[in-house]
């Protein structure tokens, strides 16, 4: 069994065939979407599963441009909604980081569901292209490989399977909701970037303003990570690992999210906790320089990071 909870409803398959539903009006969102429904608990052993505007409009019977309307108003209600829980703008940055890992989710499901499906009659096309947004787009122009002026020879000696008028309309569909799920991805890394550098500029120049939000999303919020030890925030992101150290049953984790940072991947493996601690550090300074004082040391800061690593890395 499948469950799949929309801005249009709640509905339940058993393979391709609707057993159960429930419909939303628009005057209940958000708040349905936050809150456990009697058909969630009823079926609460169903898997998850993410639906087209294109499935959903079939089988709610609502215009696919509505549906797009209510997507981003429900979005914008709960943005809204935590900004006024909140009252601070870091929370925007919590929020734009959680809605782009959304995404990263999303996208990556429609991705494994678009490749292996178009393979069926483009296996080569696969292989030429390992770029999951220009693998989408290139499929959402013209599914039909004969049509591929630009793979031309691939699709003569192609060894897929002949595909109808449908099915290509039906793949070129979802390649287009792929597609332009990685377009509101990148503007919404962008937006990521912006605010933090607007929220927290010490700690963007020090981590850089995307790993700069992650951390502040982890932490919960900017005041939150200000009062955390460094030694925490050099673990954000190891939750897991770290419980399992608790339990015996591995070591303790060198690093979390700081890992993204260029310093710490390009140190030997052996000097990554050295590095990561060293970042921690300075992140946490930073983080305390945005929260409480209007001072600006982020180039200072990064500065003396960038030294420890070449420090290291020159051994």
């Amino acid at each position: 069994m499948e469950l799949a909870k929309t801005v249009t409803g709640i509905y339940v398959f058993d393979g391709e065939e609707l057993v159960d539903s429930e419909k939303f009006e628009e005057s209940e969102l958000p708040e349905v979407l936050e809150e456990e429904q009697p058909l969630e608990e009823e079926y609460s052993a169903a898997d998850e599963v993410i639906l087209s505007t294109e499935r959903m409009s079939d089988i709610s019977g609502i215009d696919e441009e509505q549906i797009h309307e209510l997507q981003r108003e429900v979005a914008r209600e709960l943005t809204e909604q935590g900004i006024r829980e909140s009252g601070d703008r870091d929370q925007l940055v919590v929020q734009a980081v959680r809605a782009l890992e959304d995404l990263d989710e999303r996208n990556n499901e429609l991705s494994e569901r678009l490749r292996p499906w178009y393979s069926l009659h483009f296996p080569e096309l696969e292989e030429e292209i390992s770029d999951n947004g220009e693998f989408a787009g290139t499929v959402a122009e013209d599914a039909d490989r004969g049509d591929k002026e630009d793979y031309r020879s691939l699709a003569e000696g192609s060894t897929g399977m002949d595909i109808t008028g449908r099915d290509a309309e039906i793949l070129e569909k979802l390649a287009g909701e792929l597609e332009e799920g990685y377009r509101l991805r990148e503007e919404v890394e962008s937006y990521v970037q912006e605010l933090a550098e607007e929220v927290a500029p010490n700690l963007s120049a020090v981590l850089g303003p995307v790993l700069a939000a992650r951390v502040i999303s982890l932490a919960g919020s900017l005041e939150k990570l200000a009062k955390m030890p460094s030694s925490t925030v050099q673990v954000l992101g190891a939750e897991k690992a770290m419980f399992r150290h608790v339990r015996g049953e591995g070591d303790a984790p060198k690093h979390g999210v700081l890992f993204m940072h260029e310093y710490v991947r390009k140190v030997s493996q052996e000097e990554q906790g050295k590095m990561a601690r060293v970042l921690a550090n300075k992140a946490s300074i930073a983080a305390r320089l945005d929260q409480y004082g209007d001072d600006y040391r982020g180039d200072k800061l990064r500065g003396e990071v960038k030294e420890t690593f070449e420090e290291i890395k020159d051994g």
